[in-house]
């Protein structure tokens, strides 16, 4: 069931992405930051309930996968440094 949908911007798949991989240390793929990111986008009105997040998506080269988490757009364009 579908309660809420929520959009993310590019920069925030990528954020998630990265901290997947420093939190979990796995490499997912996009799908898999959109989910995270929009976690975080809801993350005052999911704050103290059960939530579940199904990460999908572990389909990316290294390289492709180094170059998103890596770009500068992620420490320019937001609240992480």
């Amino acid at each position: 069931v579908l309660d809420e949908r929520v959009a993310v911007s590019e920069v925030e798949i990528k954020r998630a992405m990265r901290d997947v991989a420093e939190a979990e240390h796995w490499i997912v793929e996009g799908a898999a930051g959109v989910a995270m990111g929009g976690v975080r986008a809801m993350a005052s009105e999911i704050a103290g309930k059960n939530v579940v997040v199904i990460l999908c998506g572990r389909n990316v080269g290294f390289a492709r996968f180094a170059a998103a988490v890596e770009s500068k757009a992620l420490t320019t364009a937001g609240d992480r440094s």
